[in-house]
């Protein structure tokens, strides 16, 4: 973003003095050339691979998710996100206990990572998993976690995405304890949308999702053309083409 376009996001809740954020806003000039126009993003598939010592692979397999511009589907992908797992919930503690982490448990007796990913940009987004796991156990560790992100989205159980909302409102809130996260997100926010930024209304479009939306957005990346990174020892991590 270019410095005119930036949008800095400040509230008393965050422990600014109103009058010195009030006297500081007086003399704020904020341009009003609207800058270049940007084309949209496009999501490209292909494939990142990096050789590189070490005792684990990390890899990442992803496909096109959606923009922050529409709310609904980034707010359903996320919840599909937390039903899939987003990791452990608890710092130290067992990664399958949770639906990515159970197929990966299946995969290998070797220590692992998986977490499904949804990052939002303004236009577009990306949709996956994030895993890591010995370099011997690669190929049927990634096969099978993408197995399972199809098969759950198969079949989305209304009891799964009422467990899920609940964990995406709980890291909404998490995340807005730290104050200067808060004023950051408001910006970016404001930024990108340019709406303001209201918290009890997220929580509230979170409510909102129901089963068919998380099972609709489910049904569409799991038929998703991917895109993959990969780091390690790469002799038995599978090429994007082997995974669709």
């Amino acid at each position: 973003h270019e410095l005119g376009q930036l949008v800095v996001a400040v509230a008393a809740a965050v422990g600014a003095d109103c009058k010195r954020v009030s006297d500081a806003l007086k003399t704020l000039e904020l341009s009003t050339d609207p800058g270049a126009e940007f084309l949209p993003s496009k999501f490209g598939t292909g494939e990142t691979r990096l050789e590189s010592p070490g005792e684990f692979v990390d890899a990442a397999v992803v496909v096109e998710g959606a923009g922050v511009k529409n709310a609904k589907e980034c707010l359903a992908l996320g919840v599909f996100a937390h039903l899939l797992g987003m990791g452990p919930r608890l710092p130290y503690s067992e990664s399958q206990a949770t639906k990515l982490g159970e197929a990966a448990a299946k995969a290998t007796q070797k220590p692992f990572a998986a977490t499904a990913l949804n990052i939002n940009y303004t236009d577009t987004g990306l949709f996956g998993v994030a895993l890591a796991g010995h370099p011997d156990d690669m190929d049927q560790l990634t096969k099978a976690v993408l197995g399972q992100v199809r098969t759950v989205s198969q079949k989305v159980a209304d009891k799964d995405v009422q467990d899920a909302k609940q964990k995406l409102k709980a890291s909404v809130l998490y995340g807005r304890e730290d104050h200067s996260n808060v004023a950051v997100e408001m910006g970016v926010h404001v930024s990108r949308t340019g709406q303001p930024w209201r918290q009890d209304d997220l929580l509230q479009a979170i409510d909102a999702i129901t089963t068919q939306d998380v099972a609709t957005v489910a049904a569409r990346v799991s038929k998703g053309k991917p895109a993959m990174a990969a780091v390690g020892r790469l002799h038995k991590t599978p090429h994007v083409d082997e995974l669709v």
